[in-house]
């Protein structure tokens, strides 16, 4: 997912979650992702490990 994406959710996210939006913002950029191929891809963010990350403060 593009880190745009992600930080868009992040307000729907913490109160889905019963977080502060500041505390999904900080999951969200702790799980990003460098380029893998260079200049010829883009930063994501790891949702699957975010999601773990998630389920695991419940």
């Amino acid at each position: 997912m593009s880190p745009s994406y992600a930080y868009e959710q992040v307000n729907l996210v913490a109160r889905a979650r019963n977080l502060t939006p500041a505390r999904a913002e900080k999951l969200v950029t702790e799980h990003l992702q460098g380029r893998i191929l260079g200049f010829l891809s883009q930063e994501n963010v790891n949702v699957v490990a975010l999601n773990h990350a998630l389920a695991g403060l419940m």
